[in-house]
């Protein structure tokens, strides 16, 4: 698989990073297949995934295939849009990942914002290897102040991963 900042130990330069955004909140997609950085509900709030800062704490979520000595990627965005697409190429296929933040119409805010992520294989034979490793509030966990440690038990942002998995994917 395509090592991720904690996994490798090195960063990706900001140049080799997409991003995607309802105009709420943003995420940094790599050419590597990773999620770096993304604050959610908003912009200003603390980091969901956080590899961008720290490659060790930071959280990432990844999706991408083994990596071999040959594979190449490029990112692009379909015309007009916020959908990044992260194509990997390899010699035994070329295979790619859609990511993208829908959009909600103004009359409806909302606190639920998504992210998703579509894995395609466009031409033979390639097995993607996700994993997903928040680290919520800059990796802090679930910290209170002390004043609200007293009244309130437990505050726990909620991560939800929903996926269609039909096998092994071929082309």
């Amino acid at each position: 698989m395509v090592q991720s900042p904690s996994q490798s130990g090195t960063y990706l330069p900001i140049e080799d990073h997409g991003i995607i955004g309802d105009l709420h909140t943003v995420a940094l997609v790599g050419k590597n297949g990773t999620i770096d950085w993304c604050c959610i509900p908003a912009f200003d709030a603390p980091s969901v995934f956080g590899a961008l800062l720290d490659a060790e704490k930071g959280g990432f979520f990844s999706i991408a295939p083994q990596a071999t000595p040959e594979m190449r990627q490029n990112q692009y965005y379909l015309p007009e849009t916020n959908i990044l697409i992260t194509r990997f190429f390899t010699l035994e296929g070329v295979g790619e990942v859609t990511d993208f933040m829908p959009i909600q119409p103004a009359k409806e805010h909302t606190q639920h914002h998504r992210i998703v992520r579509a894995v395609r294989v466009v031409r033979g034979q390639l097995a993607f290897e996700l994993i997903c490793r928040p680290a919520f509030n800059y990796a802090w966990g679930f910290l209170l102040p002390p004043h609200s440690r007293k009244m309130a038990t437990a505050v726990l942002p909620a991560l939800l991963l929903y996926g269609k998995i039909n096998g092994p994917i071929f082309s």
